[in-house]
């Protein structure tokens, strides 16, 4: 089974909410609306993007002060709510796209219990992979860069 649109255009929100792109998101919510997407579920996506962008910060957040020799015991949740086909797809992605590996991990795990597919999940990496690669970041800050008169990135 291959992901529809409207499954394509929520991941992609979740992206770059995640990844904090205001154009991209801007392009984004465009499409997803076209695709049919009610503003619940545009709504649900953006949630799900911020939770697990959250979680991500904290988990690293805890992993540089165990580092430096303070514990956080706090324990920390790989996402709260209902496992859903839409819910994995969008966690999945947002995962990725904030490199957070044992988010990542549970959601993969949530997905195939959700039924989602292999195939599936590649195209949910590939779309964070092609959409909130560096390329948009670099190439931003070579933008900005080139009009302040400085060139390349460091």
């Amino acid at each position: 089974m291959s992901l529809s649109l409207k499954e394509k255009e929520l991941v992609a929100v979740g992206n770059f909410i995640a990844a904090g792109c205001k154009p991209c998101t801007d392009y984004h919510m465009k499409k997803v609306r076209e695709s049919g997407a009610t503003d619940g579920e545009i709504q649900h996506a953006i949630e799900i993007a911020a939770e697990i962008r959250r979680n991500a910060a904290e988990i690293l957040m805890a992993h540089g002060l165990r580092r430096l020799g303070v514990h956080d015991d706090a324990e920390h949740l790989a996402s709260a709510g209902e496992t859903s086909r839409i819910n994995e797809l969008i966690s999945i992605g947002v995962a990725f796209a904030v490199n957070c590996a044992s988010t990542l991990k549970h959601h993969l795990e949530a997905g195939g219990e959700a039924g989602i597919s292999r195939g599936e999940v590649e195209e949910v990496v590939e779309l964070a992979r092609q959409k909130v690669g560096q390329y948009i970041f670099i190439g931003g800050i070579q933008k900005r860069l080139s009009r302040h008169g400085r060139s390349g990135v460091c």
